[in-house]
């Protein structure tokens, strides 16, 4: 990962780590409990580096209740008025054709933490590595257009939304309209 200190993983992780480990020692002690250089933790949470794989898989295992926030940005797995798995996604003009590859991922997926990527592997039949899959969701690499693809086969009344961040038809999360409607027609199946 790069050294900006500004990817979403990363912000979500100090956040974390400032919660869970007291103000002094908490180097240290992350260290005792991951195995990870106290100096590599004091270099991530000074904004001196992202957060490595290795810390956030760490993470992830040791707290799987926070695995769902610190891979994905949804914390909230349930709105009483949300068909959908997860919160609504912001306006579509704001994300990335990655953050709504991401946001059908999670709203799928219903594994936690690490789970995911090894489920989205076997998904896929092994072509898109967990690997890869990880990769994808903390920004280190570009979702493939295999991934893609996979992605909207497996979720088909997303794939305009995933590929051009709006539809005049198809499921598009982030207008009411639009999931109402869904919501209603998916109710008479």
């Amino acid at each position: 990962m790069t050294a900006t200190g500004d990817n979403g993983a990363s912000i979500r992780l100090r956040d974390l780590v400032s919660k869970r480990y007291e103000k002094y020692k908490k180097f240290q002690l992350l260290e005792l409990d991951s195995g990870i250089s106290s100096s590599k933790w004091k270099n991530f949470f000074y904004v001196k580096q992202d957060a490595t794989l290795e810390m956030l898989l760490f993470w992830g295992q040791k707290y799987p209740d926070d695995a769902q926030w610190l891979f994905n940005g949804f914390d909230d797995l349930m709105l009483s008025n949300n068909p959908f798995k997860i919160d609504f996604p912001t306006l579509s003009e704001k994300l990335t054709l990655q953050q709504r590859l991401k946001w059908v991922i999670s709203e799928w997926c219903s594994q936690a933490g690490t789970k995911i990527f090894k489920f989205l592997e076997e998904k896929s039949l092994n072509q898109i590595s967990a690997t890869d899959w990880l990769n994808m969701v903390l920004g280190v690499q570009k979702p493939s257009l295999q991934m893609i693809e996979f992605v909207c086969v497996k979720r088909p009344h997303f794939t305009c939304w995933i590929l051009l961040g709006f539809t005049p038809d198809q499921i598009d999360p982030t207008s009411k309209k639009l999931v109402e409607k869904w919501s209603e027609e998916s109710k008479t199946f």
